[in-house]
């Protein structure tokens, strides 16, 4: 008995070694779905190594991981009712024992005021737009309760910046992870690479988070950080996303210019501009990833008559075809969707009601303008209203302003370097739809 006490406790140990655990979870996310008796044996495993760390800080870390691979580990491969059909779902199981155990051990946590306040808001704004309970209230319930526990935990810490640099360590870490899925499966949107999220606008979004996150990544060494930080900025130039790549730019000028002063970010800028150059006029052959990029940058300055994007526009002004153009139809559909917000009643406009990602009003909207708004922020005014869209950004900006705070008080890389992922996801919302996705929903409230 004592020698089966030995075995399971070198085992446990080894299992709560950081690198054998992000490893294992990122063979895990990878892999799942692949086939039944796999799957069984990744269940297994993956519910042994929470088992085994349910006391540690990288229990918490795991929820973010998942959330990039979500779709990934929800399978209907397996065995059923012994297992359940989604790996999140064995999470939440494991995260109740972890407040029993936190509770008997009286753990410290502090509440933070702000994530409450957009905790409660995304709650009570689904029985405004959600179909029904279960994919409204409960799952945005679910997923605030987890974050705002972790948020608590986090801001109790002693450790606060070991914490953060862990979970910019996880972010990066499994952001590389969905385009090593997207490589190996081959999955590309019109010769642009994705992640686990099959857009490549979408993808671009998971890869500069992991870009700016891979700056503050202490889980790391430097040498395996800068190698990270390359692959990152390749994958998301693999995405073509011109919006997505100019977004990451704008905000790692601002980064660079707080960081290391005007000068360097001169330097680093001549450096970038240099680097697109060479890319841009460098020989290609047809239809490879850099002949493609170069054709999308290129309509900067070369205009296409025949590109979609310039057709059915007779009202507009050459500014406002070009704006148009290099947007890819969204300053016309930036345009509309705001015009139709204007027709709304006086109720839903304050406190919405309009679905548009998904069900009929999105339906008829997608089909009258071919496309969703790729604006969150308008997506928020049809869906929760004026009023709580207004205290929802106003709550965000004032998170980034503590967070500038306590860097000012700190000189923490890891505390800029979160609120810079924050940046990242509140500058994309410009561009692409993605509320009330699970992983707008944690970052904004973490």
């Amino acid at each position: 008995m004592g020698k089966i006490k030995k075995i399971l406790k070198t085992a446990a140990s080894f299992m709560q070694k950081d690198v054998y655990y992000f490893i294992c979870l990122g063979i895990i996310v990878l892999t799942y779905g692949l086939n039944l008796w796999l799957n069984l044996f990744l269940y297994i495993l993956f519910s042994l190594n929470l088992l085994a760390n349910i006391k540690k800080d990288k229990f918490f870390h795991t929820f973010f991981a998942l959330v990039f691979f979500e779709p990934q580990v929800h399978s209907a491969l397996i065995f059923s009712p012994i297992m359940l059909s989604s790996l999140v779902k064995v999470y939440y199981i494991f995260f109740l024992f972890r407040i029993v155990i936190d509770l008997k051990n009286k753990t410290k946590f502090k509440f933070d005021i702000i994530s409450t306040v957009l905790g409660v808001l995304f709650i009570i704004t689904t029985f405004a737009y959600a179909e029904n309970f279960t994919s409204g209230a409960s799952y945005m319930s679910k997923t605030v309760a987890i974050i705002l526990y972790m948020t608590y935990y986090f801001k109790a810490s002693d450790n606060r910046e070991k914490i953060i640099g862990d979970l910019l360590s996880v972010v990066a870490l499994f952001t590389l992870f969905a385009g090593v899925y997207s490589l190996t499966r081959g999955i590309y949107w019109d010769n642009r690479l994705c992640s686990t999220i099959p857009d490549p606008n979408y993808s671009a979004l998971f890869f500069a988070m992991g870009l700016f996150s891979s700056f503050g990544a202490t889980m790391f060494k430097k040498w395996l950080r800068i190698i990270i930080t390359i692959a990152l900025a390749g994958l998301l130039l693999m995405t073509m996303s011109l919006t997505g790549i100019f977004v990451a730019l704008f905000v790692l000028f601002i980064y660079l210019l707080i960081t290391k002063g005007f000068k360097k970010v001169l330097i680093a800028v001549l450096i970038i501009a240099a680097i697109g150059s060479a890319i841009l006029f460098m020989p290609t052959k047809e239809g490879t990833t850099f002949n493609n990029l170069q054709n999308r940058v290129n309509k900067f300055y070369v205009i296409d008559e025949t590109d979609y994007t310039l057709q059915g526009h007779d009202d507009y002004c050459e500014t406002e075809l070009y704006l148009n153009y290099v947007t890819n139809n969204r300053y016309y559909l930036t345009e509309s969707y705001l015009n139709e917000f204007s027709l709304l009643s006086t109720r839903e406009k304050l406190i919405g009601g309009n679905n548009v990602m998904t069900g009929p009003v999105r339906d008829k909207l997608e089909k009258e303008y071919g496309y969703v708004s790729h604006n969150s922020y308008i997506d928020l005014l049809f869906m929760i209203g004026l009023i709580p869209a207004l205290i929802l950004v106003a709550c965000l900006i004032l998170k980034l302003f503590w967070l500038f705070d306590e860097y000012k008080r700190t000189r923490s890389k890891q505390i800029l370097c979160f609120a810079f992922l924050k940046i990242v996801m509140m500058a994309f919302g410009l561009t692409i739809s993605f509320f009330p996705y699970r992983y707008f929903i944690v970052f904004m409230l973490i």
